[in-house]
Formats: C-alpha cells, sequence, structure tokens
C-alpha cells in the first residue's frame, strides 16, 4: 500500500497556549506544524518559499490579519485550506474577502477531537460536513464561502 504523503501546515499564531492547543490537535490527526511563527513577516517568507497543505491563522495579528496571508497562501498553491480563529468578534465587512473560502472557528474551542477529526477530513479532501453535528457549523451570510465553525 503506497504510503500517503506527509501534509504541510503553516500555523500563525501569537499566543503561545493557543500554539500547543493546535499542536495538540494535529497529533490527534497524526500530523504535525512544519512551520510555528507569531509573525505576519515570517509567515510571508515561509509561504514564498513553500507550499503547504493547511494555513492555520489567527484573525488578528499585530501589524496585519491573517486574510492577508491566505492571500499570499492561495498564490502559491490554490488548493490549500485554511482555518481562521480568533476569541474577537469579527465583523468581515471590514475586508476585501469576495475571493476568499475558509473555515472559521470562533474561540473558545469546545472539543479537540471534533477539531481533530475537522482538520484530517480537510486535509485528506472528505466531506468536512458528513460527519460534523449539525449545529456546528452555519454559512456567513454576507460571505457563503465562509463557513463558521463551533467546535
Amino acid at each position: 500500500m503506497p504510503k500517503v504523503q506527509e501534509k504541510k501546515i503553516l500555523l500563525v499564531e501569537e499566543d503561545s497556549a493557543k500554539t500547543r492547543f493546535w499542536e495538540r490537535c494535529l497529533k490527534e490527526t497524526g500530523e504535525h506544524v512544519h512551520h510555528v511563527t507569531c509573525s505576519f513577516e515570517e509567515a510571508q517568507h515561509l509561504l514564498k518559499d513553500e507550499r503547504y497543505d493547511l494555513l492555520i491563522s489567527e484573525v488578528n495579528l499585530k501589524d496585519k490579519h491573517g486574510f492577508e496571508l491566505s492571500r499570499l497562501a492561495k498564490a502559491k498553491n490554490p488548493a490549500i485550506e485554511v482555518i481562521f480563529t480568533t476569541s474577537y468578534k469579527t465583523d468581515f465587512s471590514r475586508y476585501h474577502l469576495s475571493d476568499s473560502h475558509f473555515h472559521f472557528l470562533q474561540q473558545p474551542f469546545i472539543n479537540v477531537s471534533e477539531i481533530a477529526q475537522f482538520i484530517s477530513r480537510l486535509l485528506y479532501g472528505k466531506n468536512v460536513y458528513a460527519s460534523a453535528p449539525e449545529d456546528s457549523f452555519t454559512e456567513d451570510e454576507i460571505y457563503p464561502q465562509v463557513t463558521r465553525w463551533k467546535l
């Protein structure tokens, strides 16, 4: 049986406790983070040099927002999956998102196992909605290409 190719994951998070949380989720999926950074600039350089399968980023970074990283990542790999997260209320109308498709996980997170299963399905092209509880996701009313998750 051919070995499944390891997926490349970039995590952009300024909070070390949240970084450890994401590493724990990914460990549960059998994946690990290839690069972790808390800097928009460092993430920008990594995205220019590497082709990632998954970008997990905080929406609100110190000087920029994660949506800019998404655009850079999709320029390198249009098939990349993107997960944004924040503990703040986020008004997407502040950003130009018409060309963006991503998953948005609002903090606080509830279930590590559900998040791990979600990430695994996302990375391997399986239907992320199939096994998710019905009340765990909604399409954004203004941006239907954005799926909001409560996991």
